[in-house]
């Protein structure tokens, strides 16, 4: 005997199109949110599910998501029109709420329903198994029990997992592969810092600190330039330069030919030079996998987002935010500086560990050397590196070679408070190992100028 289940599943269109319209009335606030918390599989009614894709797919493709601009998405194909219920469908789902600040609820209660839904299904599914007793009715009544406490587990997106998995995950791409070491580090670039961080740059959370123009954004496309060299995956955002400038740095330091000429500000190029870009610029269009934004103003859902939507098409390795405060100003101005930060960090950190992946996040120090807000930022990552520069003579030639020192004051893989000795070649755009001294001593250097006075 088969149970007769005539109830209605869990769901609603009015919580559907709440979140549709929530995503057309306020996209760059709304969107993000839901396409974190839900895929178009959560939707009860299928007009809904085929509006959420076409919305994404038009928001980043920076293509209008109102109602004019979705019927004229679907005017080419008269069945998805039809489908999603033709121009009245679409005006509805744009007036459905005059709430879209509170696109979060409307989507966890679709997320609610969705996973109630699925639960439903498995229930009548071992309904099913205990009227009609097939053979193996033990195994498949073991089976959909399992079912349904994994469905219970997503209540909780992302926060909980197996540890049967973790352990498998680890004998599979360890022990198996016999590499030996999961995620093999990558150089920095800088003998002396691999040395300090056991090898390198990985998978993990690194802050990098320095006051205006002191490098720090340097340094961070320098990982992301080793981390590409090495294969790896990679979205940089820069939220102060174009993608043009950034890629005119990486082809100074792997082409190691003066920025000034890349940038063709100085036209004496030699056929050398013409040479070496040509060589670098060929390599990394072949080798290097990594993307750039184009939107200056983003805030940290929007970066969320753009990170989970290149991450679904295939897994990225790393990510770049350049750099932390300039992502503070794109918050609720009402709202404290180290609130936002922190917020910042806390949602990084959750990515990093959804998305198995590097983060490196560039920020500013104040005149004292030290992390502004510091306690607001300094928690979430595993490695804190600060940028401390040497005074200069004041004839020194800026296009010339400087020394100074890279500290890491917080090290998950090795010592904390250790320093290395570097230099920033400007021309070519990269930090690399130096032992000769200072021409000055930094008064602000902390422990650094007290235990060694260099001449």
């Amino acid at each position: 005997m088969t149970p007769d289940i005539s109830r209605k599943p869990p769901g609603s269109e009015e919580s559907d199109l709440a979140v549709i319209s929530c995503m057309m009335q306020s996209p760059d606030h709304a969107i993000p949110i839901a396409s974190e918390i839900l895929k178009a599989t959560d939707f009860s009614t299928f007009h809904c599910s085929v509006l959420f894709d076409l919305i994404i797919q038009r928001h980043y493709a920076n293509h209008p998501v109102d109602a004019a601009g979705l019927f004229i998405a679907l005017s080419d194909s008269p069945d998805k029109l039809s489908a999603v219920g033709g121009p009245a469908k679409l005006t509805e789902a744009y007036v459905a709420t005059s709430l879209p600040s509170a696109v979060r609820s409307y989507c966890e209660t679709v997320k609610d329903a969705s996973i109630q839904r699925t639960v439903a299904r498995l229930a009548d599914r071992l309904t099913t198994i205990a009227y009609e007793k097939p053979e193996d009715w033990r195994t498949q009544t073991v089976q959909t029990i399992s079912a349904i406490d994994a469905s219970m587990t997503t209540m909780d997106t992302a926060r909980t997992v197996s540890y049967r998995d973790v352990i498998l995950d680890y004998l599979d791409r360890c022990v198996d592969d016999c590499d030996g070491e999961i995620d093999p580090p990558v150089t920095t670039g800088i003998k002396a810092m691999d040395e300090i961080m056991d090898g390198g740059i990985r998978r993990g959370f690194y802050l990098i600190g320095g006051k205006q123009g002191s490098g720090k954004s340097l340094l961070a496309q320098q990982f992301a330039g080793h981390l590409a060299n090495a294969g790896r995956r990679g979205l940089i955002v820069g939220l102060e330069m174009l993608p043009i400038e950034n890629a005119m740095r990486d082809i100074a330091r792997e082409a190691s030919v003066a920025l000034n000429v890349i940038n063709g500000r100085n036209r004496d190029r030699s056929d050398w030079d013409l040479r070496d870009i040509r060589t670098a610029c060929t390599r990394m269009a072949q080798d290097w996998d990594v993307h750039f934004t184009k939107d200056a103003n983003m805030s940290v859902d929007s970066i969320v987002a753009h990170a989970r939507a290149l991450h679904r098409v295939k897994p990225i390795d790393f990510i770049v935010v350049d750099y932390a405060q300039l992502i503070a100003r794109a918050g609720n101005a009402k709202e404290r500086t180290d609130e936002i930060l922190k917020a910042i960090a806390e949602r990084l950190r959750e990515l990093k560990i959804q998305l198995k992946c590097t983060i490196i996040l560039p920020t500013q120090l104040n005149d004292e050397g030290e992390v502004r807000d510091s306690r607001a930022l300094q928690d979430a990552p595993e490695t804190v590196i600060k940028i401390i520069e040497d005074q200069r003579d004041n004839d020194a030639n800026p296009e010339d070679p400087y020394l100074g020192f890279i500290r890491i004051t917080k090290n998950r893989w090795g010592a904390n408070n250790v320093a290395c000795r570097v230099e920033r070649v400007g021309k070519f755009q990269r930090f690399v190992d130096s032992d000769e001294p200072a021409k000055t001593a930094k008064k602000d250097a902390g422990p650094f100028s007290q235990k060694k006075k260099w001449s």
